[in-house]
């Protein structure tokens, strides 16, 4: 439960193995926090402990309530929003962890996003104060998720030539810096802009805006943790300075860049399992 008077922002700290980050774990409180749409390069596991949590995961809406957890599939982009409960609080705990750190422990996943009501499993996040316990965790909440039971409907993958075209454009367009325009990927489809806005938006959830300024996001995520200044990734990505990229870092994410900046280079106070494959 946050302090009161405490910060607007959401909690952020990441843990190390053998000196590299492995898992990031935010912890968000504040009621009426909204995201815009994002995603992760990482996998999300998380839990409700306080409130709810409403998403949207492929433009498909859901609900988690307290005692819910919560598995956000790399890529999938996804908005989310919380409500506080009777009491007025509200209280989400989400662990990020990489990949190829994930495969390398044998930890078992979900083939998807998924949610599943596990309220004990649930309630022990919100004692995670060190790295070993956040793994320990980590892989208990995702073999449950794995539950094929648990798996949140999937959207269909993009039918037609135009579909393909417009989704590629846009993922080409989303490992540049972020300065390309929407009318010159419709151009490039040859499509008409509201035609590209239209098939972009089913297939997505999102308009074609949203999704080149989600890739932005992840850019500018990635850069930071690589150590980069936050003005010199705002200009990278495309952004007019530090402020302009710290305003919608914070709505993506919840947290300042210069929060994560600080936790992804604080010295490692605990160690991680080793990823070794099993």
């Amino acid at each position: 439960m946050p302090e009161p008077g405490g910060s607007r922002h959401s909690r952020v700290r990441r843990w190390h193995v053998d000196g590299q980050p492995a898992l990031e774990q935010v912890m968000h409180h504040r009621p009426g926090q909204e995201w815009a749409p994002h995603w992760h390069d990482e996998w999300s596991i998380g839990a409700v402990l306080a409130g709810r949590c409403r998403f949207s995961l492929g433009g498909r809406r859901h609900t988690a309530s307290a005692g819910d957890l919560l598995a956000i599939a790399p890529g999938a982009v996804h908005t989310c929003g919380l409500d506080a409960d009777e009491g007025g609080e509200t209280q989400v705990v989400m662990v990020y962890a990489d990949v190829p750190w994930l495969a390398a422990l044998g930890v078992p996943m979900p083939r998807g996003s998924a949610r599943a009501m596990r309220q004990t499993i649930a309630a022990e996040a919100q004692d995670l104060c060190d790295s070993a316990g956040a793994a320990a965790w980590l892989r208990h909440a995702a073999a449950t998720l794995a539950d094929s039971a648990a798996l949140l409907p999937a959207g269909a993958e993009p039918a037609g030539r135009a579909a393909q075209q417009v989704l590629a454009a846009l993922q080409r367009a989303a490992v540049g810096d972020g300065t390309v325009a929407i009318d010159a990927l419709a151009r490039d489809c040859a499509l008409s802009r509201e035609h590209f806005h239209r098939i972009a938006t089913r297939w997505l959830g999102i308009s074609p805006g949203d999704y080149v300024r989600a890739a932005r996001m992840a850019r500018a995520r990635r850069l930071l943790l690589d150590g980069w200044p936050i003005a010199q990734a705002a200009q990278a990505c495309g952004f007019a300075d530090q402020a302009h990229l710290t305003r919608w870092f914070s709505r993506h994410f919840g947290y300042t860049p210069g929060a994560l900046a600080q936790a992804a280079h604080a010295s490692p106070d605990s160690r991680v399992p080793q990823a070794t494959a099993h």
